[in-house]
């Protein structure tokens, strides 16, 4: 993580422990939190928060989890493709989508550079997700590390 990032992550209210990100105070108390997020229930007294894993370290965890990538859909079939087993679910359908799901299944949330996917990994954690993992630096890594996609 980038000195600007952990800055950023230390001014939302959340620390790293070992790849881990835990609210510290109330998130709707908190002055960096939109507008839009306040009085939403986000406590920031989660037991457990998400991971960050790099898109090499993706592909060696076994089983494999879920991934759901949270880009729009023009995007997904798009110039960065995407990853084979991927599951398109934009940003903006995930917790209605969330809702059926179990919340004890690993789930790693994908999008173009991990900044959605930051906000899908958060989403998911105040649903009560126990097994959350961002891919850090979303597609632009993937296709960085030169691994392979799929587009259409």
């Amino acid at each position: 993580m980038n000195p600007a990032e952990r800055a950023a992550r230390e001014a939302l209210g959340f620390v790293a422990r070992d790849g881990w990100f835990r609210p510290l105070v109330r998130l709707d108390s908190s002055p960096h939190v939109p507008e839009r997020a306040k009085g939403r229930g986000m406590t920031g007294a989660t037991t457990s928060g998400f991971r960050n894993v790099t898109v090499v370290d993706f592909f060696g965890l076994v089983p494999r989890p879920r991934l759901i990538d949270v880009r729009e859909p023009e995007e997904f079939g798009g110039e960065l493709g995407h990853i084979a087993s991927a599951e398109l679910v934009p940003l903006a359908t995930l917790r209605e989508a969330a809702a059926s799901w179990s919340r004890t299944e690993p789930l790693v949330v994908a999008c173009r550079s991990g900044k959605r996917s930051v906000t899908a990994a958060l989403s998911l954690v105040e649903l009560g997700f126990s097994d959350i993992r961002n891919l850090e630096g979303g597609m632009l890594a993937h296709r960085g590390a030169g691994l392979p996609v799929e587009r259409g």
